[in-house]
């Protein structure tokens, strides 16, 4: 006989996920495009836009497979067209640290692949943690 066993609750989200101590000048808004983003996410967005991208050729979080907010979604971080599309996320170290999230993210990987025939751009946070580290690992990938 089988019998209904409640799962223990594990490690709680944060209500919010905010930024962190701001560097001294740097002005983060906690904001891309009105939509909130994170210091790595609005960091990369100026890594976009300092390596001459425009504007208008930058999505913040699209939905590229599946339905908004639908089990199976795919929202990355980033859609650019620079003319060819690539997709970013940016990484940080609270949603990215277990095997099983890394596991996640191969998949989600696999899944745009074989979609798109190109392989999305993962910067970790550790790469982005000020904006002349965005700059220039941005950079490296627009090529």
């Amino acid at each position: 006989m089988n019998v209904f066993q409640w799962r223990k609750r594990g490690e709680r989200r944060p209500e919010a996920v905010g930024l962190r101590i701001p560097i001294e000048g740097e002005n983060l808004t906690g904001q891309v495009k009105g939509k909130s983003a994170t210091d790595i996410e609005e960091r990369m967005y100026y890594g976009f836009i300092n390596n001459r991208l425009d504007d208008n050729d930058i999505e913040f979080q699209p939905t590229e497979i599946g339905g908004r907010w639908l089990p199976g979604e795919i929202r990355p971080d980033f859609t650019t067209y620079t003319p060819m599309m690539q997709i970013w996320f940016a990484d940080g170290e609270y949603y990215h640290k277990t095997q099983a999230q890394k596991n996640h993210d191969q998949y989600q990987d696999a899944v745009l692949m074989q979609r798109y025939q190109i392989v999305p751009i993962r910067i970790p946070g550790e790469d982005l943690q000020t904006q002349e580290d965005a700059d220039r690992n941005v950079g490296e990938h627009l090529g």
